[in-house]
């Protein structure tokens, strides 16, 4: 298993590969901030195999600097487990959600 993580910038979809874990996540934060700040509205998490609760920190830290709606595309089902454990589902705008909530985006 990979011990990096890829971000790679498509259109307005930010896609991430690789573990989203304590070990990588810190890597990740800083250019997740320059995309959305150039306008990425789409987080795309279609290629993350592995995550924990660190994932959860830097998907509400990309949120909160988003500044525009964003939506969280193809989340693994063991981060929306975490996200309802900690009680972040409402939170975060998770795209094809099974609650209404989960898939609105934020600031829309």
């Amino acid at each position: 298993m990979s011990t990096t993580v890829s971000l790679r910038r498509d259109g307005d979809a930010l896609r991430v590969s690789g573990p989203l874990t304590m070990a990588t996540v810190a890597a990740a934060v800083e250019p997740g901030r320059a995309a959305l700040a150039a306008g990425v509205r789409r987080v795309d998490l279609s290629q993350v195999a592995e995550v924990d609760s660190a994932a959860i920190a830097l998907l509400l830290e990309w949120f909160k600097r988003a500044g525009a709606p964003l939506v969280i595309d193809s989340a693994p089902e063991p981060l929306r487990k975490l996200a309802r454990l900690y009680a972040m589902h409402d939170l975060l705008p998770f795209a094809g959600a099974a609650s209404a909530a989960e898939g609105t985006p934020r600031g829309a």
